[in-house]
């Protein structure tokens, strides 16, 4: 799967960047066959001003089908680009049709005297 990161307004760390690869390698493991291409981009709206200001904006190319766009914004970087990997990993899912989550099976269990 090919990654393709840039940041504008953001120092982009050698750091940042393995975090942001092995982030997406885990959450699209399973489905990264359908991928062409991933491009991440880290934006710093604000500048210096601080508040909600740090985006993360993930492209997916999927292969015969339509590209996926995900942003999340926040006042910390990680939990932008957590927020966007989570959203891009459920929408995946849905788009493919596969389930994120095992449902849970609801038990009726008797109540027990104290």
């Amino acid at each position: 799967m090919r990654i393709d990161i840039q940041a504008n307004g953001l120092i982009l760390t050698s750091g940042l960047r393995q975090h942001i690869k092995q982030r997406l390698l885990t959450s699209f493991q399973r489905t990264q066959q359908h991928f062409r291409k991933i491009s991440v981009r880290l934006l710093d709206i604000n500048g210096p001003r601080g508040g909600l200001d740090k985006r993360c904006r993930l492209h997916i190319g999927l292969v015969g089908g339509q590209d996926l766009v995900i942003e999340s914004t926040d006042t910390q970087l990680h939990n932008a680009i957590e927020g966007a990997a989570h959203r891009a990993e459920s929408n995946l899912f849905k788009r493919l049709g596969k389930r994120t989550h095992k449902r849970r099976q609801k038990y009726d269990l008797p109540l027990l005297p104290i």
